[in-house]
């Protein structure tokens, strides 16, 4: 499908457009979901560089490249590029965007994955924070349970049991669910209140329930 669309989007617009580039992306993101890395890096640097070219290199459609080749990077232990195109990323996004704005969290977030990655939890542990400030002052205490999920695998991985435990918790009151399976959660998968939580969630999201 995305193939396709790129295909028709060459012929019609020419192989330098913007929404060539988009196009570029969406297939990007499709063989990174697939884990073929080497050709989602491939079609991110050429979308990388259309967009450069049309929009400036500080735009914010640019900096969403830089994050999805950091998120190819981190998948291929490439830590110290993947931070490079993550603090690339943020910097253009808190410039463009605004320090709260949810883009700025998520980017905070994925520098602290990285972080965490090669070792450095000290410096993780504050762009946690400034994520998760960012996130209390946009949606209070009713989180998206997707974000839940993925800061209860940071912080399992960071040793924050309680926090991790809390925060799915959370999710799973807001409907959230499918993380038992999470490779961010081996750590709680001995604690029964984990396992209670994943029958709650499992119970809750069965048809009629």
């Amino acid at each position: 499908m995305h193939k396709r669309v790129l295909a028709i989007w060459e012929k019609i617009l020419g192989p330098d457009h913007p929404d060539v580039a988009t196009s570029l992306e969406n297939l990007a993101i499709a063989y990174h979901e697939q884990g073929a890395e080497q050709e989602a890096e491939a079609l991110d640097r050429r979308a990388l560089a259309i967009k450069e070219k049309a929009l400036g290199p500080d735009h914010p459609e640019v900096a969403t490249i830089l994050n999805n080749l950091a998120n190819v990077y981190t998948v291929q232990g490439r830590y110290p590029e993947a931070e490079a195109m993550a603090r690339r990323a943020l910097a253009i996004w808190a410039r463009t965007l605004g320090p709260d704005h949810l883009n700025v969290a998520m980017g905070l977030y994925n520098l602290a994955d990285i972080c965490l990655a090669m070792g450095r939890t000290g410096a993780a542990e504050p762009l946690r924070r400034r994520s998760m400030a960012i996130f209390d002052k946009t949606f209070g205490p009713r989180w998206p349970p997707a974000a839940l999920v993925k800061f209860a695998s940071l912080d399992a991985r960071m040793g924050h049991r309680d926090e991790a435990l809390g925060e799915l918790e959370r999710a799973v009151a807001g409907g959230g669910s499918g993380f038992a399976t999470d490779t961010g959660l081996v750590s709680l998968q001995g604690d029964p209140r984990f396992r209670k939580l994943v029958d709650l969630a499992s119970r809750k999201n069965l048809p009629g329930g």
